[in-house]
């Protein structure tokens, strides 16, 4: 059976552009071994924005941040790609010689290109496409303005998936990256859950200017009940938090039942004191 999955890289890129530099790159389209037939696909530029604290992904509205997108051209814009074969799409982008400093993002945006139809070779109706989001900032009077505003550990979870959150803002003319630290381990028997073979519990996030982010990540792996210890150190714009916190892991439906045996065993004593 055809599949329209198909995978690029890199998911993104962080640069540091000059004012008049040109910068060459390559995004790599894979058509993979699952794959039962050949894939057509199409490459375009888009905005790269978010809207709200969580960052929903924004590629249609162009602001002051993306400007960038006029200055990016794809060199090979089509393609068709075998099942298990590659494809590099080669780009550049020319900054202008006058451009003001600070942050500048947009979208590469890789989509299938069905039965050759597309809006100006960019975008596809109804058919699966993947970003590759370009961060720029262009070097000059670079301003850094940004502080964490919250680092949180909750002090109970109902299930074994602790969520642990932390909150910046950035109201500088650049990008900024915050490094997160999670660690947890069994509170009893010292059973560490996180460094673990597939996670070193480090996390670098991306702050874009003018926005508020809330950040979350999962603890995974954790016990159906117990305690385990949290910790959360973030790094941001020369600033660190450090919270730790012991977690309480209890179900609902453990506590419903304690509930109803302290229920039990009351009515049991008020019946024998009546009598």
């Amino acid at each position: 059976m055809q599949t329209d999955r198909f995978l690029i890289t890199p998911m993104n890129r962080q640069l540091s552009l000059d004012p008049g530099e040109v910068y060459h790159g390559t995004v790599r389209v894979v058509n993979p071994v699952e794959s039962t037939s050949d894939f057509d696909f199409v490459v375009g530029v888009s905005p790269y924005g978010v809207v709200g604290e969580e960052y929903d992904i924004d590629l249609m509205n162009s602001t002051y941040w993306t400007k960038i997108t006029d200055w990016i051209e794809i060199e090979n814009p089509k393609g068709t790609l075998k099942p298990n074969e590659t494809e590099d799409v080669n780009f550049t982008i020319t900054v202008p010689e006058n451009v003001a400093a600070g942050a500048q993002f947009a979208a590469i945006v890789v989509s299938q290109d069905k039965d050759g139809k597309s809006d100006n070779g960019m975008k596809v109706e109804n058919v699966f496409e993947m970003a590759s989001i370009v961060y720029a900032n262009i070097n000059g009077e670079n301003v850094h303005e940004g502080q964490i505003l919250e680092n949180n550990i909750p002090a109970f979870s109902a299930d074994s998936v602790v969520t642990v959150g932390a909150k910046f803002d950035n109201h500088g003319n650049v990008y900024e990256k915050a490094m997160i630290t999670i660690a947890a381990k069994n509170v009893i028997n010292g059973e560490e859950y996180l460094p673990n073979e597939d996670s070193s519990g480090n996390y670098e996030e991306i702050i874009i200017p003018d926005t508020d982010r809330y950040v979350t990540r999962e603890v995974n792996g954790l016990p159906v009940m117990g305690i385990v210890h949290i910790e959360q150190k973030v790094v941001y714009n020369g600033e660190t938090s450090y919270e730790a916190k012991d977690v309480l892991i209890c179900p609902i439906w453990f506590i419903a039942l304690v509930i109803i045996a302290i229920g039990m065993i009351i009515g049991t004593i008020v019946v024998a004191v009546k009598k």
